[in-house]
């Protein structure tokens, strides 16, 4: 669960922190390839799941303590879902999650 940054303009949209900017492409696959959002109930936080071919892409965000940061294959699913009902009530691991090429 991650804020939001960004003035709203086209040049700064509002965006999860950490996500690129829409519409920029990576130079290369070092960084953040892919994410997903939902906002949390309040529209204060998202939700994101973030997609990246290296492993240092993330260094980031896992050393941001000030995000709950978890990682896939790492954390039981009751535990994700626990987490996140807390801020979005309907919040489904089951339906929430991406597959890139």
């Amino acid at each position: 669960m991650v804020p939001y940054t960004g003035a709203g303009t086209r040049k700064d949209p509002r965006r999860p922190l950490y996500t690129p900017i829409p519409g920029s492409r990576a130079t290369s696959l070092a960084g953040i390839i892919a994410f997903q959002q939902i906002p949390t109930d309040d529209k204060k936080f998202a939700i994101v799941e973030f997609v990246a071919a290296d492993v240092s892409a993330f260094t980031l965000i896992l050393n941001d303590k000030s995000i709950k940061v978890f990682e896939k294959g790492k954390h039981a699913r009751v535990s994700i879902e626990q987490e996140f009902k807390i801020v979005r009530k309907d919040f489904d691991l089951s339906q929430f999650g991406m597959a890139v090429r």
